[in-house]
């Protein structure tokens, strides 16, 4: 700082050095009223520096701005002091007014020392900016080389997603075709169950197919008339079933098939008279593994019919009375031992035969009229006649006659029972002796 070393009177220069517009003619009525020549400690000015300082008094009748006026202590140097204030109306002194003036050491102006001063903390502040700038540089090139590193391995993995995408497509092909091969097969599985649904339905024979603990596995639809099935007991023991035939050990017969493997047959009968061969047999897979058992009815009521009708027939055959069998035309279907002995003729010659050819001119018009009564269902009681054997001979025979009917009912064939009525009375006289 500037030190005044003595009291001095300190001129206030005008001319050359104040804004022209406010230039004056004459003195400014400005008088120095005190001043600190070495002021160390005593006060600051506004920017906390001991600077002397210099009190001006106006006694004057106007107020007088000293902006832009110096102050020197040395006439050589007559702009040392500027006084300046950024405060309008800091600089003017009223009449009758004083103005403190701080004086230092400084040349320059000091609204330019104000902005050196911003200036110096501008650049401070750039360069903590700087500072920070390089440092948010560094981490964002340390930031770089990580994402860098990232997108690397969003790379690699970007190549292995590429690598599973193929692979996952080339799977997805065989899928494709497996799905077609699975589709066509389950399409002939379907066709072969269609297959083999109709082929038992077509059989009409009733079939349970059981599981391994004896439970109903499935069922053919005949097999409803002989069980109270209903499609809700798949999965049902079959000993919870009951049954419309005569049988009390099904569930023990089934069970003993499971366990010794070996087929059991026999016939059954229902309460409305019908015969079943019930077979019961092993169930077994394509791999030979035994995993059930297989209960087959088959409807055999026509078949002991004909078994009847067999024995009957045979009993026939080989009686010694005459039976024959003949169509509504009288064409011979059926000759018996009987009725060879008794006309002559054997069964192969008799079968191109029409029965007309065993009757007598004069029975004719009887045999026509019998055969309209049977056609029209009418009763024809046995009764006594003549018939011609194979060597010309004519007997007389007892002639039963029944007719054959179909199963509407109507009559399709005549069945006729002779006897020779001279060889019954010949018996008949031995009998009497």
């Amino acid at each position: 700082m500037n030190k005044l070393l003595a009291v001095f009177a300190l001129h206030i220069l005008l001319s050359g050095f104040m804004p022209a517009e406010r230039a004056y003619s004459a003195q400014l009525p400005l008088v120095i009223n005190e001043f600190m020549a070495s002021n160390s400690s005593s006060a600051q000015d506004p920017q906390g520096q001991y600077d002397d300082w210099i009190e001006i008094y106006n006694f004057g009748t106007d107020a007088i701005d000293l902006d832009g006026m110096h102050l020197t202590d040395n006439l050589s140097v007559p702009d040392k002091w500027r006084t300046h204030s950024d405060t309008r109306g800091a600089t003017i002194i009223p009449p009758g007014g004083f103005l403190v003036i701080w004086a230092d050491n400084d040349t320059a102006d000091p609204y330019l020392a104000k902005l050196e001063r911003e200036l110096l903390s501008t650049r401070e502040y750039l360069q903590s900016t700087n500072e920070e700038l390089e440092t948010s540089n560094e981490e964002l090139k340390s930031t770089n080389e990580e994402l860098q590193s990232v997108n690397e391995e969003l790379q690699s993995t970007n190549e292995e997603l590429e690598t599973s995408k193929e692979e996952l497509q080339s799977t997805n092909e065989e899928l494709v075709t497996v799905n077609a091969e699975l589709l066509k097969k389950v399409d002939e599985l379907s066709e072969v169950n269609n297959d083999i649904n109709n082929l038992l339905a077509s059989t009409e024979i009733g079939t349970i197919f059981l599981d391994i603990n004896l439970c109903i596995r499935r069922f053919t639809p005949p097999v409803i008339k002989i069980f109270n099935l209903i499609h809700t007991d798949i999965g049902r023991p079959i000993i919870d079933i009951t049954a419309k035939i005569q049988i009390d050990d099904l569930y023990d017969r089934a069970k003993e098939v499971l366990h010794t493997l070996a087929r059991q047959e026999l016939e059954v009968q229902d309460k409305n008279g019908v015969w079943y061969s019930m077979r019961l047999m092993p169930y077994r897979t394509l791999e030979n593994v035994i995993d059930g058992v297989v209960i087959n009815f088959v409807d055999v009521s026509k078949l002991k019919e004909i078994k009847q009708l067999t024995r009957l027939v045979t009993v026939i055959r080989d009686s010694n009375d005459t039976v024959t069998v003949q169509d509504l035309d009288g064409n011979i279907l059926a000759w018996n031992k009987g009725a060879m002995q008794m006309y002559g003729w054997s069964e192969a010659e008799a079968l191109k035969m029409n029965v007309r050819e065993l009757v007598p001119q004069n029975k004719r018009k009887e045999l026509t009229t019998l055969t309209k009564r049977i056609k029209n269902k009418e009763h024809v009681a046995p009764f006594a006649t003549q018939r011609l054997c194979k060597n010309g001979k004519l007997f007389n025979v007892w002639l039963t006659i029944t007719a054959l009917e179909d199963e509407g009912g109507k009559p399709v064939e005549i069945a006729t029972t002779e006897r020779d009525l001279t060889e019954l009375k010949k018996i008949r006289t031995q009998s009497i002796r």
